[in-house]
């Protein structure tokens, strides 16, 4: 499971109960003295995550077309290779009244298209653009 919150995301393994059909407790487990080390700031990270508190910083960074982009990018390239449809995909985006509605009238399903193709051209090495 993948927490995300305040600009930080923190990947869970959960075992045991399932924890899409009720609320659970969760208990965690540190194995060993020598793991705290490891643990520690992952903890700290899921407490940022879990808190109210906003960062300032996540506040100070504004939302770009570029960004939206390529955030909506990233969420139909999730769907697709999760086995969703482009429609399937514009109803996360955009909601099911409006995904319906617009789906062959507004270009929504263009927009969709374009938002696999640039996920597909991120992932072939656009992401380079980004690395130090």
């Amino acid at each position: 499971m993948l927490v995300r919150g305040n600009a930080t995301v923190v990947q869970l393994e959960i075992k045991g109960a399932d924890i899409l059909s009720s609320a659970v407790a969760l208990t965690f487990m540190v194995r060993g003295i020598d793991e705290i080390e490891r643990t520690m700031p992952i903890l700290n990270d899921l407490q940022r995550i879990l808190s109210r508190t906003v960062l300032a910083d996540a506040m100070k960074t504004p939302w770009t077309t570029r960004t939206i982009n390529r955030r909506d990018a990233y969420i139909v390239h999730d769907c697709v290779i999760s086995g969703a449809t482009y429609r399937e995909a514009a109803v996360v985006l955009y909601g099911s009244e409006i995904a319906l509605r617009d789906w062959r009238t507004n270009g929504i399903r263009d927009r969709v298209r374009r938002h696999w193709l640039r996920a597909q051209q991120f992932i072939s090495g656009d992401y380079r653009t980004f690395l130090p």
